[in-house]
């Protein structure tokens, strides 16, 4: 299987920590993330705030990344996971629990 065209730039940014690969990825997933955030949050900052989280988690873990795998599953995972912790948090019981499962 080959490399969707997020993948193979990821894969750049993961080799080369190239600044340009991932301000293309970033230009290219942040409607997709934020959409998705929208779904399950009310509020603006929240959205920002867990799309902002998925994206700084991504650049940290970019290692643990396989390139043999497509990069928007492992992106709307890191997303999942930070929108469930920001839902325990008492403040934002706003959430739309449906959208988690």
């Amino acid at each position: 299987m080959h490399p969707d065209p997020l993948t193979k730039l990821f894969a750049r940014f993961q080799a080369t920590e190239d600044p340009d690969a991932f301000g293309e990825i970033y230009a290219r997933v942040l409607p997709i993330l934020t959409a998705r955030a929208q779904r399950a949050f009310a509020d603006t900052n929240t959205v920002h705030d867990v799309v902002q989280s998925t994206l700084l988690t991504a650049i940290e873990a970019r290692n643990r990344f396989r390139t043999d795998q497509p990069l928007m599953p492992w992106l709307h995972g890191i997303l999942a996971n930070h929108m469930r912790h920001v839902a325990r948090i008492p403040r934002h019981r706003e959430l739309k629990p449906d959208v988690l499962l």
